[in-house]
């Protein structure tokens, strides 16, 4: 008998008192999911990632964007402090600035201000996912063999979760019998809520095996681009390492 095979956890988080933050700090803000969460890869220790979006506002410069982030945050820090929500961190001198903060269930939450791109892939992935819902189970335990292989996450110089997603996608595109289409990014919502519990998909094991086959065999690292964008691609400049584009930031090497 064949062991089974784990599937991500699918208990739901109760994010109401963080919207009840958003929305007494940011008038008009709504709290959009993205990440593992988003996309229903979460293992028991995954934290979720939201961000607070705020409709029709818009930014013609990046310092006006970041001083709106940064603002943001700060006002929400003390929304939750009043609301005795436990918050960890204030991050601002990064990228994405972040709220970090702990719920009564002692679930993590990272908090961003307007990441709409980010919450666009997650919507994007999980569309993947309803395509061939094999793909789901496969990118997650891709992602458990990186973690425990200590080749996971853009901080210690690895792919991120969306790069390994993209790994597992791109082969189901270029498959002779392809499992899913290409999707374009504008063809999904903006965002997307937590799927429901990932039934077992006795085929992942399968499909995993041959996700490693073909980039060990069936992909030229020095030429090749991984693009679920366009379900394939040539390097604009050769290189060595494998190169895996941003489905809704082309021009960003995941």
């Amino acid at each position: 008998e064949l062991p089974t095979l784990p599937v991500p956890v699918a208990r739901a988080v109760d994010l109401s008192p963080v919207e009840q933050a958003v929305a007494g700090a940011v008038p008009g803000g709504e709290l959009w999911l993205l990440g593992s969460y988003a996309e229903g890869l979460r293992t028991a220790a995954s934290d979720v990632d939201t961000t607070v979006v705020v409709p029709g506002v818009e930014f013609d410069r990046v310092e006006d964007e970041r001083d709106f982030r940064q603002a943001t945050l700060r006002r929400l820090r003390q929304s939750l402090h009043e609301d005795n929500i436990l918050v960890h961190d204030l991050v601002l001198e990064t990228r994405m600035p972040l709220l970090k903060v702990e719920l009564a269930c002692g679930t993590a939450v990272d908090v961003s201000v307007v990441n709409r791109k980010g919450a666009r892939k997650s919507s994007l992935i999980q569309a993947y996912f309803r395509q061939a819902p094999v793909l789901r189970q496969t990118v997650f335990l891709m992602k458990l063999w990186a973690k425990s292989n200590g080749v996971y996450g853009q901080v210690a110089g690895f792919p991120s979760g969306l790069a390994f997603a993209c790994l597992v996608i791109f082969v189901a595109q270029r498959m002779a019998s392809p499992l899913v289409p290409v999707l374009h990014p504008l063809s999904v919502e903006a965002h997307c809520k937590p799927p429901g519990p990932c039934p077992p998909q006795p085929e992942a094991a399968e499909l995993l095996a041959e996700v490693f086959s073909f980039y060990a065999s069936g992909f030229t690292v020095e030429t090749e681009v991984v693009s679920i964008r366009r379900g394939g691609g040539i390097r604009v400049l050769p290189g060595a390492v494998l190169s895996i584009e941003d489905p809704v930031e082309p021009a960003v090497d995941l």
